[in-house]
């Protein structure tokens, strides 16, 4: 009995042995996902949502001046469900400077501060023109024309009581008052995390056609002129201009670092008709000149439609960085539309991965070790922002001890869109500490800014609440 309880004892130490041997190997080698050697870490997409710079869902808050997609009982909600990181407000220049050089910040500040409080960010569209037949709706302030600039009135309906005054686009009062209006946004908004704002003082609510303009259309010196003026104001925020100021302007507009947009895909369809779709993406200003990785790029399906299948192709054909909610937010919670909200969510913007990772078989104390990987975008949008690649190494404390070079020579829209298929490979080099062999260390992967802070979400697991992600533990030799 002795005996038996003596080999009972000791194969209890084999096995707790046994499973040490394991787990000292299963953290040594590799923590996140599976490996084809003790050596290649590859690691596994978690297939979450994620938010970053530069991409995501915008939820339209205001379509036009106090017009509010989100219902009263909905206004607290900040749809991290979604998830939506940036609120966006499409009002007129008239609602933003009813009076000469007095400011109605609160219409935007107010819905836009629990964003901001949270972290999120924001974007905007001044318009200059509404709908002809709408005097309640002046866009351009009456004291602009007041003030000597030139235009007129226009009408659809013969009915002159009704109509809306629009100034001459290359009037220069016109340009002198709306650049006085910029500076003062961009003051007021210099310390407001910007998503992007649009280019709104062209067409109807600054969608650049000439669709109720009542004939009235900007020359190619006006489209410049008014690029111009809105690129002085706003040299180093991310800006857009729509599909439907044409061919010059965008190209334009694209030379002065804007990104482009698409409103209203699916006009003339029906929600959720699987043939009746609508208008398509503009394809002959967005293949043709945004599809060389350097510009972002945005799709709004019509309003109040619902998202489906259709959207989700649209957005992938077109490469699309944004993707607005132009509707009622709750909709989008309905158990019809989820898988497609599911999938959007995984293709929309930039999604970067790091498939394959391979350390060295010893790292030895005071000396550099290389680590090769490959990296992909499976998003179906561009990466444009200056983030590299870097790797850190902590010891058991979390204490930071060493950090690879970023690789300056990376650029990030290189990876252009998963629809393109490119994986590149690179290498760094990063130095261990002397006097530290027998110690554990942990690695991370990152992408940082060129002061190597974190700035980028990962579709994994496992990170340190600072943007790392785990992919290897190690002992020094």
């Amino acid at each position: 009995m002795k005996m038996f309880v003596k080999i009972k004892k000791i194969m209890k130490s084999f096995i707790q042995l046994l499973v040490s041997i394991i787990m000292f190997f299963l953290v040594t080698g590799a923590t996140n996902g599976q490996y084809a050697d003790a050596l290649t870490v590859k690691l596994t997409d978690n297939k979450k949502a994620l938010t970053n710079p530069g991409m995501g869902w915008n939820l339209m808050y205001y379509t036009y001046d106090r017009v509010c997609t989100v219902p009263e009982n909905e206004k607290n909600d900040l749809l991290s469900w979604v998830p939506c990181d940036i609120i966006s407000f499409r009002v007129s220049w008239t609602a933003m400077e009813p009076t000469e050089g007095q400011y109605n910040w609160e219409l935007l500040d107010g819905p836009m501060r629990p964003w901001i409080a949270s972290g999120k960010r924001v974007a905007f569209k001044w318009y200059t023109n509404f709908l002809f037949d709408n005097k309640n709706r002046q866009a351009t302030p009456i004291w602009v024309k007041d003030a000597g600039a030139n235009g007129r009135y226009i009408s659809g309906d013969k009915d002159t009581t009704n109509d809306a005054w629009v100034a001459y686009y290359g009037d220069p009062i016109l340009l002198q008052k709306l650049g006085n209006f910029y500076k003062a946004a961009a003051e007021h908004y210099k310390n407001v995390p910007i998503e992007f704002i649009e280019l709104g003082s062209i067409g109807r609510v600054g969608e650049g056609n000439a669709y109720q303009m009542g004939g009235i259309n900007p020359s190619e010196s006006d489209l410049q002129k008014h690029i111009d003026l809105f690129r002085s104001a706003f040299p180093k925020t991310q800006l857009i201009i729509n599909d439907d100021y044409g061919e010059f302007a965008c190209l334009y507009a694209k030379s002065k670092g804007f990104g482009v947009d698409d409103h209203s895909i699916g006009v003339g369809g029906k929600s959720g008709d699987p043939i009746n779709h609508g208008r398509a993406y503009n394809k002959e200003i967005i293949v043709q000149y945004f599809h060389d990785g350097t510009a972002p790029i945005g799709l709004e399906d019509e309003t109040w439609f619902q998202i489906d299948n259709w959207y989700l192709q649209q957005m992938i054909e077109a490469k699309a960085n944004y993707c607005r909610i132009h509707q009622k937010p709750a909709n989008l919670k309905d158990s019809s539309v989820q898988s497609i909200l599911k999938e959007m969510n995984l293709k929309m913007g930039y999604r970067i991965q790091f498939p394959e990772i391979k350390f060295p078989a010893k790292i030895t104390e005071g000396k550099a070790f290389t680590i090769n990987y490959s990296i992909k975008n499976a998003g179906a949008g561009y990466c444009l922002g200056s983030y590299f690649p870097l790797f850190t190494v902590k010891d058991k404390n979390g204490k930071v001890i060493a950090t690879s070079n970023t690789g300056s020579s990376f650029k990030a829209g290189d990876l252009k869109s998963s629809t393109d298929g490119v994986t590149l490979s690179n290498e760094v080099s990063i130095k261990i500490p002397s006097n530290c062999r027998g110690n554990m260390f942990s690695v991370y992967v990152s992408m940082s800014d060129e002061n190597k802070n974190p700035m980028l979400n990962l579709p994994y697991d496992n990170d340190d609440g600072s943007k790392r992600y785990l992919v290897y533990r190690f002992t020094v030799k």
